[in-house]
């Protein structure tokens, strides 16, 4: 009997996302576990309530089982005051924090591999802890009245890409 080259092929593609679609469950033979999915990871503390359910429902809606499969985080809106902890998350490279009640960033510096950075409406008031962020190439500061523009406008000068300042740092020279 002659086997049909496109039924093999499609047999092995249904097999496979099969297998994939069942990564998050356990299998077990004769009550002996075969296989065990890794546990979510749960390994951090954060200060900020708002920021730690945040990211733990990024955790659980994405399956990370390690700090550095957290490579996008979203948490705008979210009612954040602090940041302090989210070092933790190092592999971050895109981060949403808009609209939010930030004012001190510091714990950002850690966070070298960021490439998108979107910080508008906070009540921020330096940029100073962004400069050390060498990779980044998408920043949004606007909308934050209270920020000094030295550091702001030192940062879009130098950004290898977009830049949105508050208005008052637009037009205003560096000091």
């Amino acid at each position: 009997m002659h086997k049909n080259p496109f039924f093999v092929r499609i047999g092995i593609t249904v097999l496979l996302f099969a297998l994939y679609a069942c990564a998050d469950y356990s299998f077990h033979l004769n009550e002996q576990p075969i296989y065990i999915p890794p546990p979510l990871f749960t390994d951090y503390r954060l200060a900020d309530e708002a920021l730690h359910q945040c990211v733990e429902q990024t955790i659980e809606d994405n399956n990370v089982t390690t700090p550095q499969q957290l490579n996008r985080l979203n948490c705008s809106s979210a009612g954040i005051e602090s940041l302090e902890g989210l070092e933790r998350f190092g592999d971050i490279h895109e981060l949403n924090l808009a609209s939010n009640r930030l004012t001190d960033i510091e714990p950002l510096a850690r966070l070298t591999r960021l490439e998108v950075l979107v910080l508008r409406e906070n009540h921020l008031q330096s940029a100073t802890p962004l400069l050390s962020l060498l990779r980044l190439r998408h920043l949004d500061l606007s909308d934050n009245p209270d920020l000094l523009c030295a550091d702001a406008q030192q940062l879009a000068t130098h950004l290898q890409g977009t830049t949105h300042l508050p208005p008052h740092c637009r037009e205003s020279p560096v000091k």
